[in-house]
């Protein structure tokens, strides 16, 4: 006679652990990732407190995120709405946001940018910072709309370590210069926040007598020779000099596998401007470019780190919520669109001196775009990315070498076009 199946509930003694409640991890498990007292967790308590959390009137949210994610255009419409909702039934994004159940990594990366940046991480990776997202697939089923679970993990490691100081910009510049490394991009690219920096101001000097000529020597090289003229005129490049080498140096020696992905013309343009395509591969570079970075020591870890860290002070109920992302990925796209489609409409200069990189490289979603309204005056825009930290910011001269370099072992007769006038005018940056 075969036994019955015992259907007695456990002892209450049973040794078998009770399944593990899922949520935000307790503090103990928190201390036990980063010491309470390390600096990079005192970092980003810093850096929360001056990010306060995002507050959202629940009453009214969709007027609310738009306020944050979107950026007034001079007269616009309800006529001049139309064809960007137009734009947005038909496009591909709409249809891939539709369910975010299994995407708790991408939620994270929005809570992230919108709270540090104020911004989508999709406009950071637009055609406003001459950006794209560029998935890779082995099986051809890559979404370009929605972020890999890898690339938004690896993003937002990158997006909260204190180095780009909440500034867009900057961090918009390192992920650029990481693909740009790759690609070995010879493309003209404006070289934001130079600030100061002789190497930084030297190198945008030289690709702007370029005018629409390619380079004729990749982004690294260049940059190495304008920062050992600079050591050798006794004068410290920049902590964000100092970040863009190392990220040259990264790409260099990168020996992973799978291999970067081949330069894919297809991702250089997108909706008619250029950009720079950012893959998961360039984000993992660009982290170990980060940890090998001789930062001040408010700055000197991993993004690893950076993100447990964030993780084990963030004790606020950051916005959105996962129902809230296709609302906020509608209204960001349709800021992309809205400003394009303006961008597009503006007049095409008559002259030469009329115009600009701005009017060859695309709108831009840093208030350049002739037509664009301000939402903040100065004294705010200067308030919500400023940090606690008294020390050199990232685009300000380093006090000290720190990439460990000896000038004299560097490249010293490189034949650079155009370089002769930016190697002697270092005075002027």
């Amino acid at each position: 006679m075969s036994s019955r199946p015992n259907r007695k509930r456990p002892a209450s003694g049973s040794l078998q652990a009770p399944p593990a409640k899922r949520g935000r991890p307790t503090k103990a498990d928190r201390d036990s990732q980063v010491p309470p007292q390390a600096i990079s967790r005192l970092t980003a308590r810093s850096m929360l407190d001056a990010k306060a959390s995002l507050e959202i009137d629940p009453c009214n949210e969709r007027q609310a995120y738009h306020d944050l994610i979107s950026q007034s255009i001079e007269n616009w419409d309800d006529e001049d709405e139309k064809p960007v909702v137009a734009e947005w039934d038909r496009s591909d994004a709409k249809s891939s946001c539709r369910d975010f159940t299994q995407r708790s990594a991408l939620l994270n990366t929005w809570r992230i940018s919108l709270r540090l940046y104020q911004l989508a991480p999709v406009t950071i990776l637009s055609y406003f910072f001459r950006l794209r997202y560029q998935p890779v697939s082995t099986n051809g089923m890559a979404n370009e709309v929605l972020y890999s679970v890898l690339f938004s993990n690896e993003l937002s490691k990158i997006m909260v370590h204190p180095c780009w100081e909440q500034d867009p910009d900057l961090l918009a510049l390192g992920l650029r210069w990481t693909a740009i490394c790759r690609l070995d991009d010879r493309r003209c690219w404006e070289i934001e926040k130079t600030n100061e920096c002789p190497a930084l101001g030297a190198l945008k000097k030289a690709i702007e007598e370029r005018g629409d000529t390619p380079l004729a020597l990749p982004y690294h090289e260049m940059h190495q020779v304008f920062r050992q003229d600079a050591f050798e005129q006794d004068r410290v490049p920049s902590a964000l000099s100092d970040l863009l080498c190392e990220i040259g140096r990264a790409v260099s020696d990168e020996e992973s596998t799978p291999p970067p992905p081949a330069v894919d013309p297809e991702y250089e343009m997108y909706q008619g401007f250029p950009v720079v395509p950012v893959t998961l591969w360039d984000l993992q570079v660009l982290s170990k470019a980060i940890s090998s970075t001789s930062f001040k020591p408010e700055w000197d870890y991993s993004t690893d780190e950076a993100l447990k860290a964030w993780t084990a002070e963030n004790t606020d109920k950051d916005v959105p919520t996962k129902d809230k992302l296709p609302i906020l990925y509608e209204l960001a796209y349709k800021d992309m669109f809205r400003h394009r489609i303006s961008y597009e409409r503006e007049p095409t200069p008559t002259s030469e001196s009329e115009s600009s990189d701005e009017d060859v490289a695309g709108p831009s979603r840093n208030c350049r775009s002739r037509n664009i309204v301000h939402d903040n005056d100065d004294d705010k825009a200067g308030t919500r990315r400023n940090t606690s930290d008294p020390n050199p910011s990232l685009d300000r001269p380093a006090s000290r070498r720190s990439d460990g370099e000896d000038p004299g072992q560097m490249v010293s007769s490189m034949a650079m076009p155009h370089t002769t006038a930016a190697a002697t005018t270092h005075e002027n940056y």
